[in-house]
Parts: structure tokens; sequence; C-alpha cells
């Protein structure tokens, strides 16, 4: 599969506007489905993203003997 354009980001002002535009008219005038998916793909990926809520994670250095208790407390699948 070839890669037949990319995005590269800037920090600054409406950085995306043109890729909401540009997506979002291929996904109102195009008649083939799969490019209509395709793009409201693109536009549902970028608004989950940026929806998403930040995660705290935090740091904790311990001996080796409570991480061995915490490990016992935490339960993984």
């Amino acid at each position: 599969m070839d890669i037949e354009y990319c995005y590269q980001f800037k920090r600054g002002k409406d950085l995306l506007k043109n890729y909401v535009i540009d997506h979002y008219e291929i996904k109102s005038s195009t008649q083939d489905p799969l490019e209509r998916f395709i793009a409201k793909l693109f536009l549902n990926t970028l608004y989950g993203r940026f929806g998403m809520r930040d995660i705290d994670d935090y740091l904790k250095i311990m001996s080796k003997d409570e991480a061995e208790a915490l490990d016992k407390l935490l339960i993984f699948p």
C-alpha cells in the first residue's frame, strides 16, 4: 500500500481547520460510499481523540516489597 498524502501539524491557531474542511467536503460531496465512510472516520477519530479525558499518571519509587504487596492488591485480567 502506498501513502498518498499525510498531514504534519504545527502548534498554532486553527491548525486543524483545513483538515476538517477538506474531509467534510469529501464526506458531503462524494458519491462513493467507501470514500465517504473513510472521510467520516477521519473526522470522528479527530473528534474522539480531542474529546478524551486526560489520565493523571504519577510515578512513585518504592521498594521491591512494597511493589509486590501492591501487585497482590491489583486485579488484572
